[in-house]
């Protein structure tokens, strides 16, 4: 995924979620690197998304985690 693409998919997360920056919503990412970009977290901050990502290499711990 690249930073445009990611940026035009949070906008319409934001769309449905309904964020604000009074009540922020919390979204937990990997560590890939088209999740960070200036764009993508100027408007992340304006809308009241934060976003949090996991270091690299911790999959194994937390696909202990993933019960579906």
């Amino acid at each position: 995924m690249t930073a445009p693409k990611f940026l035009k998919f949070m906008q319409h997360f934001a769309k449905h979620a309904k964020p604000n920056p009074s009540s922020p919503i919390l979204v937990l990412l990997d560590n890939h690197e088209s999740h960070i970009s200036v764009d993508i977290l100027n408007y992340c901050k304006e809308v009241g998304i934060v976003l949090l990502t996991f270091p690299p290499h911790c999959s194994i711990k937390l696909q202990a985690l993933d019960l579906s």
